[in-house]
């Protein structure tokens, strides 16, 4: 696995830890359109936030793409589309493979539209579960939207945490962004912001444009390969700057 901590300069000075926000997203390969094209949001100013205290919790924040894609049966197994096998996979990994003590936000774009769907938290484990049940295909893959989204979710955590603990985005993805070029939107915008992003191509031939901007990269073709490989993240090993976390005291 390549190591793209020291490619793309993860966890400048001043976080005790990189970071992770989770995405499932099997993404369409629609081209982009005005209505579709993502504005990078500000990021939250410190100075604003509400009052925190250290901590070195672990954060992931969950992106499920239902676009109109999931729809297909390709790398589905025994479910009859990928979104079904993309619930089944995540409903697993949130319900036995992410420890209680780990904090789980959601994004879902689907049929019923792009927006997040349970906030960063840890007692949300059914609240989780209940919105991807729900999930349903259809639209478009606003990757970069997503993306910068569970940036922004996240730096606000990092803040109440007063910048420690860990965040990452993990990205499984079947096709292309819907919402504008990925180098130069999504994937800045976390680099910029010091949020390094775990990608899985799910049901791809060849790799995804995020394979040269992620932490890491890994294939699944299968349910069980999705599911394999979203717990595999649990074992990532964070990146972890030992003068960083001395500058901090």
């Amino acid at each position: 696995m390549t190591n793209w901590a020291s490619i793309v300069g993860w966890g400048q000075p001043g976080w005790a830890y990189s970071a992770v926000a989770l995405a499932i997203i099997a993404g369409g390969c629609a081209s982009p359109s005005n209505r579709d094209l993502a504005v990078a949001p500000p990021m939250p100013d410190p100075a604003l936030s509400e009052p925190g205290s250290i901590s070195l919790d672990r954060n992931f924040y969950i992106v499920i793409d239902g676009s109109g894609s999931m729809s297909e049966k390709e790398c589905a197994g025994a479910f009859a589309t990928r979104v079904e096998a993309a619930k089944w996979a995540v409903n697993e990994f949130t319900a036995r493979s992410v420890p209680s003590d780990v904090n789980l936000g959601l994004y879902i774009f689907d049929s019923s539209g792009s927006r997040e769907r349970v906030p960063i938290g840890r007692d949300n484990r059914a609240a989780i579960k209940a919105q991807v049940d729900r999930t349903t295909a259809g639209g478009g893959t606003p990757l970069n939207a997503a993306i910068q989204s569970a940036v922004v979710e996240l730096a606000r955590q990092r803040n109440r945490q007063m910048g420690y603990g860990e965040y990452y985005v993990v990205l499984a993805t079947d096709g292309a962004a819907s919402d504008g070029d990925l180098a130069s939107g999504g994937v800045r915008y976390a680099q910029q912001n010091g949020i390094p992003i775990i990608t899985i191509g799910f049901c791809l031939n060849q790799d995804h444009a995020l394979s040269k901007g992620s932490f890491s990269y890994r294939n699944a073709n299968s349910p069980a390969d999705l599911l394999g490989a979203l717990q595999e993240t649990q074992g990532e090993a964070p990146y972890f700057d030992a003068s960083a976390f001395r500058s901090t005291r």
